[in-house]
């Protein structure tokens, strides 16, 4: 990496971004992906439960942990995620249950009003780059 991309990618230079990006009232979200077993669902849980800071909104999709919710919606091999083969859930389901995800992940986005979101969930760690792009643009789409 050269010098001027180590600059760019700093955290006074990714600070500075967004503060400029909060001044021009352009929405954010913040996404965590830790690897499983890493301390997340900790971060998580203490985020859902005492998140009070009002710059700040938690997105929930059903648990504190949104990998439910961002596997079922985003994933191409979604019935295969661990929760569904465990939990005996059919393909429609899984599909249904994706498209009912998608919504109220924009439900949430839209209830943040003008605060930053965050949205945390270990399998998007595992998410494929199209899969990815695909949670990107329902972000994107609903001005973050």
């Amino acid at each position: 990496m050269d010098e001027a991309a180590v600059k760019e990618n700093s955290p006074a230079a990714r600070a500075k971004r967004t503060a400029r990006a909060v001044q021009a009232g352009t929405r954010q979200v913040v996404v965590h992906y830790g690897m499983p077993k890493t301390g997340s669902t900790s971060i998580q849980e203490s985020l859902a439960r005492k998140l009070s800071d009002p710059r700040f909104h938690y997105v929930r999709l059903g648990y504190s942990n949104a990998s439910v919710g961002i596997a079922t919606a985003f994933k191409a091999s979604a019935k295969d995620f661990h929760f569904h083969v465990k939990s005996g859930t059919t393909v429609g389901e899984v599909g249904r249950m994706g498209e009912e995800i998608v919504e109220q992940l924009a439900t949430e986005l839209g209830s943040a009003g003008n605060r930053t979101s965050i949205l945390s969930g270990e399998a998007m760690f595992g998410l494929r780059a199209h899969e990815l792009r695909d949670l990107c643009k329902v972000l994107t789409r609903h001005g973050h």
